[in-house]
């Protein structure tokens, strides 16, 4: 068990570090202008942090309150809405490269 437990963690950090990962940075600096690309990377990356140091400060007290159930609230649920925002609201990119969808982001 605690090898299986190792080679989760080796294939979660291989599947995130070269997919899920690194696309999230892609896209910000892809969909924007060049003269603000910067700015929405910083924006990004500010955010990214924010929201990194918030989770990181809040897991440990609402872990001694409600238990493991902590993690469904900090991780679980958050993750669920930010899918079903991305469903909603960007079904027109599926199957499409980056370069179509900044052309016709250009034309409108």
């Amino acid at each position: 068990m605690k090898y299986g437990c190792l080679v989760a963690l080796i294939a979660y950090g291989y599947t995130y570090g070269t997919g899920v990962g690194p696309i999230s940075w892609f896209i910000s600096s892809e969909l924007v202008p060049q003269r603000h690309r910067s700015v929405a990377q910083s924006l990004a990356y500010a955010i990214n942090t924010l929201m990194v140091v918030i989770s990181t400060f809040t897991v440990l007290p609402l872990y001694s309150v409600i238990g493991s159930y902590a993690f469904i609230c900090l991780y679980s649920i958050p993750s669920f809405i930010s899918m079903l925002i991305l469903f909603r609201y960007l079904p027109e990119t599926k199957g499409r490269e980056i370069h179509e969808i900044v052309k016709e982001l250009k034309n409108k």
